[in-house]
């Protein structure tokens, strides 16, 4: 035999078939899965981890609606919350209180360990290359294997390894949110209905948050914008300088025993990868697709997920997966969750430039302006006209062209550079 007849016989033995690949198993290609678990389609399932039952970051803030129109167990909601609070330090605060529970807690490990899928998935799989070939995407991995399929979803989190592979990453980089999450326990916390988000310049460009679970459990967290990659270690000092100084967490949190953290890098709706291609989709993460007012990720990986079982129902109906009929895929985050993010970016824009402690404290007092449904829009990125100049109002709009005079003048550093 030759090389290439050798090569050749070497792939149709390692070479396996399937019609859709899903590559990684974070919240998008969990729930991606589980639409497919009845599906008549030949699936697999990759992971780079050594299982898919124990998902590394496990617990998020989102919406009941979420929960609801998913149909998550019981046993994966941790908290329910009718109080939502806006605080910036200890000096403004927005409270907006509900008629019911409008958000929560949910706790994913149940869902992933009761996840039964009847299609074949690989743990400890490390790509090697992805390429396409003859209308199909061709997966190599680390012990030279090759998995075929006619659509390859990107479910890869922060790594992107399937739009790397392909060249679909975008120019320019992107805008996201890193945020760091404490599980806290052994805490005394008075009794709370309320989920805080704390916003303090001189921690961070973003803001703290702080779930209370119960009088002695708690997540307390931090997020930030940065385009550079940050610090993992600076980053964890922030968060315990804030509870050891400031009232009243350094007081609920002094006794308190970490009991998990996680750090990790989240989409900011700054899509810098392709979210359909011929024979790909990317969802989550992987798509850099997040909500960029509080950087949500949770409720935009289970929607991308559900658009993608609909745009790949609908290739196979057609027996076609190019663009031009995946592009559906991208059509639904535009016309769904992500028709209402220009306002929310705009405003995003204004705080990592042009604010300034005193920007900050006006923005939070211009949130009690809010309806309670437009305060709820907000937390969902739903911002339109009507909440942009409510948040934004003469008052602050004249401070921000104040600053940006200030600022181009003096050379100072955008807002997202500043913080210690």
């Amino acid at each position: 035999m030759n090389i290439e007849t050798i090569k050749k016989y070497k792939d149709d033995v390692n070479s396996k078939e399937y019609d859709v690949i899903i590559v990684g198993a974070g919240v998008s290609g969990l729930m991606l899965a589980k639409l497919f678990n009845e599906s008549k389609l030949k699936v697999l399932l990759i992971e780079n981890r050594d299982t898919i039952k124990v998902p590394w970051n496990h617990r998020y803030g989102t919406t009941m609606g979420v929960v609801e129109k998913f149909h998550f167990d019981e046993k994966c909601i941790i908290k329910r919350y009718d109080e939502f609070e806006f605080l910036y330090a200890d000096k403004e605060k927005s409270k907006f209180s509900y008629r019911k529970p409008e958000f929560c807690i949910i706790d994913i490990l149940p869902f992933a360990q009761g996840l039964e899928l009847s299609f074949e998935v690989k743990t400890s799989t490390t790509i090697k290359d992805i390429r396409k070939d003859s209308g199909k995407v061709l997966i190599t991995d680390h012990l030279d294997n090759i998995y075929k399929a006619k659509i390859i979803v990107d479910c890869s989190g922060e790594s992107k390894i399937v739009s790397k592979y392909l060249g679909q990453i975008k120019k320019g980089k992107p805008v996201d949110f890193y945020s760091i999450s404490l599980e806290l326990t052994n805490c005394n916390i008075p009794e709370m209905r309320s989920l805080q988000f704390i916003a303090d310049l001189r921690y961070t460009n973003s803001a703290f948050w702080f779930y209370p679970y119960s009088t002695r459990e708690c997540q307390f967290g931090l997020t930030e914008w940065f385009t550079e990659y940050p610090d993992e270690k600076t980053e964890y000092e922030k968060v315990f300088r804030y509870m050891k100084n400031e009232s009243p967490y350094k007081e609920w949190l002094k006794d308190s025993i970490i009991k998990e953290k996680v750090f990790k890098i989240g989409p900011a709706a700054t899509i810098n990868v392709s979210l359909a291609e011929d024979n790909f989709l990317a969802c989550g993460n992987a798509a850099g697709a997040g909500t960029p007012a509080i950087g949500e990720g949770f409720r935009v990986a289970v929607e991308m997920a559900q658009s993608a079982y609909e745009t790949i129902a609908i290739a196979f109906d057609k027996s076609d997966f190019s663009r031009k009929t995946l592009l559906v895929h991208e059509k639904n985050f535009h016309s769904n969750f992500g028709k209402y993010y220009d306002y929310s970016k705009i405003i995003r824009f204004f705080v990592m430039n042009f604010f300034t402690l005193r920007e900050y404290g006006l923005l939070v007092r211009n949130m009690s302006k809010l309806s309670l449904g437009e305060s709820k829009q907000m937390l969902t990125s739903e911002v339109n006209l009507s909440i942009f100049f409510k948040l934004i109002d003469i008052k602050l709009t004249l401070y921000i062209i104040s600053n940006i005079i200030k600022f181009v003048c003096t050379g100072c550093k955008p807002v997202y550079k500043q913080t210690a």
